[in-house]
């Protein structure tokens, strides 16, 4: 596998093949019952799975390559310009939290997952809060910053899980 990685098209082929898993998940997440949380608009984040995986495995640049086309492409396809200023938002605000904790080397998977689980709620909170133009949804903060650190804790996991199962090194 790091053969293919060393070639452009191999890191090419790889990041459509994240990007598309990335739209999948987001689909499967999304098919998921939500009624049993306790507050609405709350997701599992499955989908970053792939952009964790892509900037562990192939790099940083492949990595924000599969995060804009889920974006893009999960906007167009379910969500609409409203659930692209969400999404756009919570995902910069993620990733840029991604690639500073991964330039310091002294946070696991699972903790970069956590902390960007956390960050892109806040991100959506603000996009959310300039849209609407009401300061009142800071009162949801505390609520959004518990549940993307447990969601973010979730996907880490997993992908940690998927890192190590397949042997892979980190190519940071």
């Amino acid at each position: 596998m790091n053969e293919l990685l060393k070639k452009a098209s191999g890191r090419i082929a790889l990041t459509g093949i994240l990007a598309a898993s990335a739209l999948i998940l987001g689909l499967v997440e999304s098919m998921l019952p939500t009624s049993f949380l306790p507050v609405p608009g709350i997701k599992l984040g499955l989908s970053n799975i792939a952009v964790l995986f892509a900037v562990y495995f192939i790099g940083k640049k492949e990595g924000f390559a599969v995060m804009t086309v889920k974006v893009l492409l999960s906007a167009i396809l379910y969500a609409g310009i409203n659930g692209l200023i969400y999404s756009a938002s919570g995902a910069l605000f993620s990733f840029g939290v991604i690639c500073l904790l991964i330039r310091f080397r002294c946070f696991s998977v699972v903790g970069v997952s956590a902390a960007a689980g956390t960050v892109h709620n806040v991100g959506q909170l603000f996009a959310a809060i300039i849209l609407l133009k009401t300061g009142m949804l800071i009162g949801y903060l505390p609520v959004l910053i518990i549940s993307g650190c447990i969601t973010g804790v979730l996907t880490g996991l997993i992908t940690a899980f998927i890192l190590k199962r397949q042997d892979l090194k980190r190519i940071v």
